[in-house]
């Protein structure tokens, strides 16, 4: 009799520390599997200086007295989020309005998005011809490859040799210039919105949104400024 315990405990014993080891690796796999939805926000304190305006492509009114600064990278899928399930929305209501002005900066990551600094050159030469939101659009909303980057003049209609031209040139001041300012106003990961009232078309900024927020952040963001109220 006490045999029969001895050996019914020890494949008791077994069959516990079987479904144990079991569980464990289910849960490791589990955990390596899983992905947050969107990487966590970066914390950033608000710049002492304004954020220039000047030198980057807008949209929306002069005579507006509110702006949103983002900086972005046409191969963030973040971006594109922000892209096409926010920005049109943002673009009718404030936008199109006359009560925001959007500037648009350049911040690619080329070690992640091997195409990023191509696109963000391909945007500034149809810029040059009057048609870089609508290359931000098309980009956005068709895709980011070579093939989209070299159709661009026929897509958008705009001058080839011109197109090509601009895109030969090795060095792009302007992508430059919005590499520094990202430096400068600390932006280490894409999408980040910078908002606030314009001065000397520059922006004294009162609030910084990192990330893909939902609409209603930015709506809240810019109905204080745009309604005359106080940033909380």
């Amino acid at each position: 009799m006490a045999n029969r315990l001895t050996v019914h405990g020890v494949l008791n014993f077994a069959t516990t520390v079987l479904l144990m080891a079991v569980g464990f690796y289910v849960f490791l796999d589990l955990a390596r599997s899983w992905r947050p939805a969107s990487p966590p926000p970066a914390v950033l304190a608000l710049p002492e200086r304004p954020l220039p305006l000047a030198g980057a492509p807008i949209d929306g009114s002069a005579d507006a007295s509110v702006a949103m600064v983002v900086f972005s990278d046409f191969e963030c899928p973040f971006c594109a989020r922000f892209a096409n399930d926010t920005w049109p929305d943002l673009k009718t209501q404030y936008v199109d309005t006359g009560l925001v002005r959007v500037s648009f900066r350049h911040a690619p990551n080329p070690e992640s998005h091997p195409v990023a600094v191509k696109l963000a050159r391909a945007a500034n030469c149809a810029g040059d011809r009057g048609r870089f939101w609508d290359a931000h659009d098309r980009f956005f909303h068709v895709g980011t490859g070579r093939a989209v980057v070299d159709a661009l003049p026929e897509a958008l209609g705009i001058d080839r040799a011109q197109y090509d031209a601009c895109m030969s040139h090795i060095v792009d001041p302007r992508l430059d210039e919005d590499r520094r300012i990202a430096a400068q106003f600390h932006v280490a990961a894409t999408p980040t919105f910078f908002i606030g009232r314009i001065v000397d078309d520059a922006v004294v900024v009162s609030q910084i949104i990192p990330g893909a927020a939902p609409l209603d952040s930015f709506r809240r963001a810019l109905d204080r400024l745009v309604d005359g109220g106080h940033p909380g």
